[in-house]
């Protein structure tokens, strides 16, 4: 129902958002969320983009660009990305 719900809100506040766009930014939220969580802690965070460094080889990213990165994201200051969060980053 959670799902749901925030689909609907997303609707509602990005008028411009396509299902295509959603479901590849839900998709990579899932892959990210290693624990099955419904959150991204600041370690899977890194470890998937210590993983997307193997894919883009001209990707450098420092462990300060990671920080601020998540500070970003993490608009509640939980420490925590919710997957509305990850949505919204994603399709900025």
């Amino acid at each position: 129902m959670q799902r749901l719900q925030m689909t609907i809100w997303l609707t509602i506040l990005l008028p411009n958002l396509d299902q295509n766009s959603y479901s590849k930014s839900s998709f990579a939220f899932t892959s990210i969320d290693t624990d099955s969580s419904g959150q991204i802690d600041k370690e899977e965070m890194t470890l998937a983009i210590q993983d997307l460094k193997y894919v883009v080889k001209d990707l450098d990213f420092s462990e300060d660009d990671i920080e601020d990165a998540y500070a970003k994201i993490d608009l509640d200051k939980t420490g925590l990305i919710t997957h509305s969060q990850f949505i919204v980053a994603t399709l900025d």
